[in-house]
């Protein structure tokens, strides 16, 4: 079947799908793009999947792509996943968002956009790939759902990046499992976010991880909670 601009693409089958070139692929409107289903797209084969349009994946209906199976998702390319939008993204369900091989490409607005509790089922190597620029665009909610495991494996220039909001909503269970090495990149600005109950859930190598500047800016409020051993270690 030969299509053109003028296809009604919700009249196509499964096996209408699959004899599309990629000539004709590349070729939908946005239109057209915008009226496809997730069956449609789950019959598609991942070089066809690569051979849509950015444009054409950004108007693909959020739940169609919530819908498309795993295999449709993993196909994306890293230039297609880029094209995603916030609404698409926030759509995705944490199964979806793990089958982004190319996940490391989303747009901060995009990261921002995941709710916590999808944010939560990401699996430490997604974690491990953030950049530190969506790692920067991390919320709250966001980061509170990590398991302790989880926070010890990001990365010390990512910890480094996260916001003092995030900072002072991390659990003293959460603190507690920091690297030495993330420890050493807690800024002055994000040490001082730190409630006194915090400081005080840290281990006593963490807290002499810290950089010199950070050890003294900290307030006689925050170290006030602080044992002999913790205090001995700044």
């Amino acid at each position: 079947m030969t299509i053109n601009t003028t296809t009604n693409i919700a009249l196509l089958s499964t096996a209408d799908m699959r004899a599309l070139t990629s000539g004709e692929i590349s070729g939908l409107t946005t239109s057209q793009a915008s009226k496809l289903t997730a069956v449609q797209l789950d019959a598609l084969t991942s070089s066809q999947i690569q051979t849509l349009e950015t444009a054409d994946i950004a108007v693909i209906s959020p739940t169609v792509l919530n819908s498309a199976s795993t295999a449709t998702l993993a196909a994306l390319t890293g230039d297609q996943v880029i094209a995603l939008t916030t609404g698409q993204v926030s759509s995705m369900s944490a199964v979806k968002l793990n089958s982004l091989t190319e996940f490391s490409k989303l747009q901060t607005a995009d990261i921002a956009a995941i709710s916590g509790s999808n944010f939560s089922g990401l699996t430490t190597a997604q974690l491990v790939n953030l950049t530190t620029t969506q790692a920067g665009a991390l919320t709250a909610a966001q980061v509170s759902t990590l398991t302790a495991a989880k926070i010890a494996a990001l990365e010390a220039e990512d910890f480094a990046k996260l916001s003092t909001a995030v900072i002072r909503s991390l659990s003293n269970t959460q603190l507690a499992a920091l690297t030495t090495a993330q420890a050493a990149q807690l800024s002055v600005s994000q040490a001082g976010a730190l409630f006194a109950s915090q400081l005080s859930g840290m281990e006593t190598a963490d807290l002499a991880a810290m950089a010199a500047g950070t050890q003294t800016s900290l307030t006689n409020t925050q170290l006030a909670g602080l044992s002999a051993a913790q205090t001995a270690a700044l």
